[in-house]
């Protein structure tokens, strides 16, 4: 029973190293050409996430001074991030190829962070650079608006009312013009009508006969044909239009003044409190007045920005207790690596040393 569990154990170990080795030499075929690649990119990539130039030219103090300095940093600080990502991306196809494959990306990784802090550090820089430079514009332009004169209060104070009533609107009354002349409607006057015309057509004459120079015979103009003359009627009388009646001028209506009501008593009677602050209010000054909105003004910003330290406060408490928490971590990653590859280490020695079954069976 041994010897056939044995067998059987041997024969699958066997089965298995075959099928290993034939991945492995078909991958190392399949990536024999692009390997090559892949590691001119990752050395490449490498250079890229050692490179500690960005943060050495704009990390000096005094670098950042101008609004258009911080401008440049951050899109330079940008660019610098995404080429960090693209290394990052390189270096860890590079690892994939490699024996140790989380130690290979986890150095990688730390170098990545390292330069993503340097130039993140950088940008914040610049950030509060121009944040400062528009909080110093904000200041000059809040003293330019203080120092300019300021304007007069309104004058909100109740209308006067006028007691004395009004004198009465005095209304002309309307002209009443003069009556105009009946037209002129007189009949048209009739023409004599004009005599016939006597008209006679022309004889031929003939081509050899002279020229008949004798006057035309002028005879009695004949009648007119039943065209009688127009008879003449005597002129109308013209209609019996009466002029107006003018009506005497009327009397102004009687537009009496409305009368001025007292002014009505309050729905609920003012309280002693309330009368001595109105009276408190009317008698202080509008300088008194704005100086005290601005002490109130000024108690309510102190609130809120010792209310902002005391959050920022807890924030940085925070974010030093997460980092003191990932270093922690970090380094038990680091020592957990560093003990499985002394005990890769032990584990190649001991089998050089000694001989393998597996050769024995093949």
């Amino acid at each position: 029973m041994t010897t056939a569990s044995n067998a059987w154990r041997r024969c699958a170990v066997g089965l298995l190293c075959c099928t290993l080795f034939a991945a492995a030499g078909s991958a190392a075929a399949r990536t024999a050409e692009e390997k090559a690649a892949i590691e001119a990119r990752a050395e490449a990539a490498q250079r890229v996430l050692e490179d500690t130039r960005f943060y050495e030219e704009w990390g000096k103090p005094g670098r950042i001074r101008t609004a258009k300095d911080a401008d440049e940093a951050i899109r330079r600080g940008n660019d610098a991030l995404d080429d960090v990502d693209a290394a990052f991306e390189d270096v860890k196809d590079a690892c994939m190829l490699r024996f140790l494959v989380n130690s290979c990306i986890g150095d990688a990784k730390k170098l990545s962070n390292e330069r993503q802090r340097e130039i993140r550090s950088v940008i914040v820089t610049a950030e509060e650079l121009k944040r400062s430079i528009r909080t110093r514009s904000i200041e000059e332009r809040r003293a330019k608006a203080e120092s300019a004169p300021k304007k007069a209060p309104l004058d909100i104070r109740p209308k006067e009312v006028k007691k004395e009533r009004p004198e009465p609107m005095r209304i002309a009354p309307k002209t009443v013009k003069e009556k105009k002349a009946p037209l002129d409607v007189a009949p048209k006057s009739v023409k004599a009508p004009s005599e016939p015309v006597d008209w006679k057509p022309r004889e031929p004459r003939e081509a050899s006969a002279p020229i008949d120079w004798t006057p035309k015979e002028v005879r009695e103009p004949s009648a007119p044909s039943g065209l009688k003359p127009k008879e003449v009627r005597e002129p109308s009388v013209p209609t019996g239009i009466e002029p107006k009646r003018v009506k005497p001028a009327s009397e102004p209506t009687g537009l009496e003044p409305k009368s001025v009501k007292t002014p009505s008593a309050p729905a609920f009677a003012p309280k002693a409190e309330d009368k001595a602050e109105k009276d408190v209010d009317a008698a202080a000054s509008p300088e008194a007045r704005r100086a005290e909105l601005e002490r109130a003004n000024e108690a309510y910003y102190e609130a809120k920005q010792a209310e902002a330290a005391r959050r920022l406060e807890e924030a940085e408490a925070r974010a030093q207790k997460r980092r003191e928490e990932r270093e922690a971590h970090q380094k038990k990653l680091e020592k957990s690596l560093e003990e499985r590859v002394e005990a890769q280490k032990r584990y190649e020695e001991s089998q050089k040393n000694k001989d393998s079954g597996l050769a024995k069976f093949f």
